[in-house]
């Protein structure tokens, strides 16, 4: 004969298991939602790169602007004597224009960190050149063109290469640069560590002249 305890014991038994089925099928569930999701993130994060414009037409230094973590196929848009592309690789092409938005006039491309010298720059943008298989589905059938615009996300200033560059990040770069036209490289320096500006180290891998 079973007693009340037993009964109590089996009904809970009954209740609790597909209570916990329930909640383990629902917490697998949100992790194939979350997991494509944080994949995705880290790929675009690994994918950008920074892109600068110098106002020298002989060499990435001097003064210029700068356009940080951006992702591909999105024209930056500024006037520059040189133009530097980093944190590139083999599967990243960067291109630069002259007399357009990144839709004609288009003067060089390449892979890798390139520095395009010869002066007259107005715009660039670097796509993905390996084809990859998306994680949600088909890469699109045009990878290479660009999709947005993007305006300058800081000011930097590079005294020589060797040395580093100083990039302060700002979303008036364009009205900050009107301040350190007029001064010496030192003053230069100075402006910048006092503005709370960041010090790279930016390895130039190739000097592409296009005069």
């Amino acid at each position: 004969m079973i007693n009340q305890k037993t009964i109590v014991d089996l009904n809970a038994d009954s209740i609790l298991k597909p209570f916990t089925t329930m909640e383990k099928n629902g917490a697998f569930s949100k992790m194939y939602l979350i997991v494509p999701m944080v994949l995705l993130g880290l790929s675009s994060m690994v994918g950008a790169v920074d892109i600068i414009f110098y106002q020298d037409s002989g060499a990435c230094r001097g003064s210029g602007y700068s356009f940080n973590g951006i992702a591909r196929q999105v024209c930056c848009v500024a006037n520059g004597g040189s133009v530097l592309f980093t944190d590139m690789d083999g599967c990243k092409t960067s291109l630069v224009y002259r007399n357009g938005g990144c839709n004609s006039g288009q003067v060089g491309s390449g892979t890798g960190n390139r520095c395009y010298i010869g002066g007259g720059f107005t715009s660039g943008y670097w796509y993905q050149s390996c084809r990859r298989r998306s994680l949600l589905g088909d890469a699109p059938s045009d990878m290479s063109k660009c999709e947005s615009q993007a305006k300058p996300t800081g000011l930097v200033f590079t005294e020589d290469s060797a040395k580093g560059t100083w990039i302060l990040k700002s979303s008036n770069a364009v009205e900050l640069s009107s301040q350190i036209e007029s001064m010496t490289d030192a003053e230069k320096v100075n402006w910048f560590q006092a503005n709370g500006a960041s010090f790279h180290n930016i390895a130039v891998t190739e000097n592409v002249n296009l005069n």
